[in-house]
């Protein structure tokens, strides 16, 4: 039961780390383009983003001229000549700003600043709407990991303290009869209560150990799956559990001390 208990909240754990690599590598990519009417000036321009910057933390802006859409347009759409044709003759295209801000959180205060009185003849439109969905999902998804992972491991911490609880008290009373006669010929309380407490640190470690070839093992297969099925390199597996596996075997051996040994510790002062 502890290594079950221990196994569930590492791979809890592992999951919410590359959940949250994973989301931030995507937040990472979403920005704000702001796409400019055709009568804005330079001097309009250099306003509004010193504005953005007043308002946000930036992390990358970029201006985007007509030419230079059309360059980013080729590239998205190089096979279709058609509209590359079109686009090279027309060019309706417009003149635009990329943000990057530190928080995504952030692209509403610039969503707001852009609709305000002072810019809002300045723009012809923006991507905040899209981005806006994208963000909201994202904290969607981390808010679902963090509670989901709080209460399958919280359950499963309670079942493994009912269970050491239950074993040493059982121990307990079946060594009343050896407890009794130790306590008769002078054995100190200490004496009595340390081969419990030790039997629950072994069972704790010994938990640790044989979690950590579950957790590696299924590890090793979902990789494996994925190789096979994604086309995700053979080696994706060395390199996660080598880079985690002292982390998972120290996180793992404390958590296991802490349930097991304090368990023990309760049920001793009630029932010893």
């Amino acid at each position: 039961m502890m290594s079950l208990t221990l196994m569930t909240i590492t791979i809890l754990l592992i999951a919410a780390i590359f959940a949250n690599s994973e989301i931030k590598n995507i937040e990472n990519r979403i920005d704000l383009e702001i796409f400019l009417n055709e009568n804005v000036t330079e001097e309009q321009t250099d306003l509004l983003q010193s504005a953005i910057n007043n308002t946000v933390a930036v992390k990358e802006m970029d201006y985007i001229t007509k030419e230079q859409a059309v360059e980013r347009y080729k590239m998205i759409y190089g096979d279709n000549d058609t509209l590359i044709n079109y686009i090279e003759q027309e060019n309706p295209l417009k003149e635009s700003i990329v943000i990057k801000t530190t928080e995504p959180d952030d692209l509403e205060k610039v969503n707001d600043l852009i609709s305000s009185d002072d810019f809002k003849d300045m723009v012809f439109n923006s991507s905040y709407s899209r981005n806006r969905g994208i963000i909201m999902r994202l904290i969607g998804i981390i808010d679902f990991i963090e509670k989901s992972g709080i209460l399958i491991g919280l359950l499963f911490v309670v079942i493994a303290v009912s269970v050491v609880f239950s074993t040493v008290r059982i121990a307990i009373y079946s060594r009343k009869d050896e407890i009794e006669i130790m306590k008769l010929v002078g054995a100190t309380d200490w004496f009595v209560h340390a081969p419990f407490l030790i039997e629950s640190a072994l069972y704790g470690i010994f938990a640790a150990l044989l979690s950590t070839l579950f957790v590696a093992g299924i590890f090793y297969f979902i990789t494996a799956a994925a190789s096979s099925y994604l086309g995700v390199a053979a080696d994706l597996w060395y390199l996660y559990f080598m880079q985690y596996v002292v982390f998972m075997v120290i996180f793992q051996v404390l958590l296991g001390l802490s349930i097991s040994v304090s368990s023990a510790f309760v049920a001793i002062r009630r029932h010893l």
